[in-house]
Order: C-alpha cells, then structure tokens, then sequence
C-alpha cells in the first residue's frame, strides 16, 4: 500500500486531468474573446452612429445658413468629393476630398466622422501600399439635393431644400454603404417598386445592420431581417443590389416619396 509519504507515488496531473484543464482554459479564452468582440462591435456601433449624426448636423445647418437650400451630391454644393475604389487611386486616401466649402464650417477638420469605425476594409493592393483602410463610408441619398440629372424612377419627389421634404423623420439624407458597393458621394437607392435596376447596397457592418442618419436630425440603426443585403466584402464592386424583399421595401420607403 503506498503512504502519502510513498516516494513511488507521482506528483501533477494525470493525462485525463490536463486534458480538462486545456478545454477548460480554452472555453474560457474563447468566452473572453467573444465577450471583447460583442464590446467592440458595439462601441463601433455606436461610434457610427455619432459620426451620422454630425453629417446631418452639418447638413441641417448648411441648409439654415442657405435658406432652407440643402447641399448636394455634385457640383460646388456637394457634401463631399471623390470616389471609394479597390484600387489605388489615391480619392480612395485622400482626406482633403472631405473637406469641402459646404460641410468644412461645420465638421471643421475632422474627417474621422465620414468612416464608419467598423469599416477597416482595404484590398490587398491597397494593403501592399500600406493602407489600412478607406476614408469614407457614408453616401447621401441620390434624391437629396439633386440637380445636374433626372431621377432614375420618374414620379418621385427631388428634395432641392429642406423645407420640400414632406417626411423628414422617414426620409434619409447619409446611408452607411457597403464597401463593394460605395463609390461616388451619393447612394442610388430605389423608391419604386424595383424598377431602377442599378441600386446602391446599405452596410451590414453592425450585427446585420446599417446606421441612417434622417432629415429631422436623428440617426438610427436598423438590422436587416433577411439575407439579401447581408453580404461579404469580395474587393469588386456591385453593379446591382437586390430589389425585392422585406429589407428592400424598409429602404425603398426612405428614400423618397411619390409626387403628388
């Protein structure tokens, strides 16, 4: 019989034990990992939705300072300038584009407001470069200050001032756009009932959702239900995004409304 003292009898773990302790420790590492995850997405969540929210402060004030005149998309009105590519163009970098004559009074020079926080997208070209990621991450509604073109589905209403929008707090001005999708300053969503066949695709950064930021001043972020809008990041640019399903009409309602 060996005694506590039997200097035959092993001292540490078993195979049996050390086996749950590596699982052990492994759950606990991944619990860890998955609680710190969940933390950030939602600090980046709500770090989108404050940057939303000082473009439409900007916006809405441009407007005050105008008139009720809103800015645009194009021309020297526009909100901001240049193009999102996977390339190396260097718009796709360049931070002076942000800093136009309209938005500058307002967001002074911090462009940090126009990335999303959980946009951290670059293609492996750009990465090659030492990029890290893009600098822009929202669009404005196409319908908002439009002037140079026609609407792509006559029939809808174009909002030229403030005072023309008849919903505000159902109308969007800035959209988080998806990275393959986002690439001049406007985001060409679809009012009708699928009928533009070359519609811009929202975000899906924050669980599922994008942030919107409306004409009355508040941003919010919405969670899409179904699959259509959820897509990956393929560093190639989507030429359509779909035009049908429940996620479609939640966004083809805010984008504009029929005229009269």
């Amino acid at each position: 019989m060996k005694t506590p003292n039997d200097p035959k009898r092993h001292c540490g773990f078993t195979r049996v034990e050390f086996s749950v302790l590596i699982a052990s420790s492994f759950l606990v590492a991944l619990l860890l990992f998955t609680a710190a995850s969940t933390t950030r997405s939602a600090t980046e969540a709500v770090g989108c939705e404050n940057n939303s929210r000082k473009l439409i402060q900007a916006w809405l004030s441009y407007s005050a300072e105008n008139t009720t005149l809103v800015s645009n998309n194009m021309d020297s009105r526009s909100w901001a300038w240049g193009a999102q590519r996977w390339s190396t163009d260097p718009d796709s970098t360049n931070t002076a584009k942000l800093q136009t004559p309209v938005f500058a009074p307002f967001v002074g020079s911090d462009t940090s407001i126009f990335r999303c926080p959980s946009d951290r997208f670059a293609s492996p070209s750009q990465r090659a470069r030492g990029w890290r990621s893009r600098v822009r991450s929202y669009s404005m509604n196409y319908y908002i200050g439009l002037t140079l073109f026609q609407p792509f589905v006559p029939g809808y209403r174009v909002f030229l001032k403030e005072s023309d929008l008849i919903l505000p707090g159902g109308t969007f001005v800035f959209a988080d756009e998806h990275p393959d999708s986002i690439d001049d300053t406007w985001f060409r969503g679809d009012p009708s009932a699928g009928r533009d066949n070359d519609s811009n695709l929202p975000a899906s950064f924050h669980n599922r959702g994008a942030v919107f930021s409306f004409a009355d001043g508040h941003a919010e972020l919405h969670r899409w239900r179904g699959t259509n809008f959820v897509r990956p990041v393929r560093f190639t640019f989507l030429s359509q995004a779909p035009t049908n399903g429940e996620d479609f009409n939640w966004l083809a309602a805010r984008v504009s409304q029929l005229r009269p």
